[in-house]
């Protein structure tokens, strides 16, 4: 009997040992985690500075060439020699300057979202079309 409680105390131990063992793992791995995702926001954040400047610079070359009237993107559809070429006026239709990473973006911005970017896309094709 005696053996008995012996046992299960040793089996407590070691079970606490290794939850103890655990949360320090968990511990080390999440604070790990955290550091790469802070990093990875900054390269993001940085990022997105280049796209702006590149989007400036961009703008600024379109309008010393006088393209911001005409239209600016041009896609070759089809795949071939043959398509069909369509053009779409310049990108500017979002509310802020880059587009959101993600799907569910915090922005304030209800046409950051892919579904409303698509509409937007698809009502300037048809506009055009016609």
């Amino acid at each position: 009997m005696k053996s008995l409680t012996n046992e299960a105390k040793r089996r407590v131990a070691v079970f606490d040992d290794r939850i103890k063992e655990l949360r320090a793992s968990n511990r080390r791995i999440t604070e790990r985690l955290r550091k790469e995702a802070e990093k990875h926001v900054e390269e993001l954040i940085c990022l997105r500075g280049q796209i702006l400047d590149f989007q400036g610079a961009q703008d600024a070359r379109f309008q010393s060439l006088g393209h911001m009237e005409a239209t600016v993107i041009i896609t070759l559809r089809g795949g071939e020699a043959t398509g069909t070429v369509d053009a779409m006026e310049h990108p500017r239709q979002w509310d802020d300057g880059v587009r959101p990473i993600r799907r569910r973006s915090q922005c304030s911005s209800t046409s950051a979202t892919s579904e409303a970017s698509l509409a937007e896309v698809m009502r300037i094709y048809s506009d055009q079309r016609l």
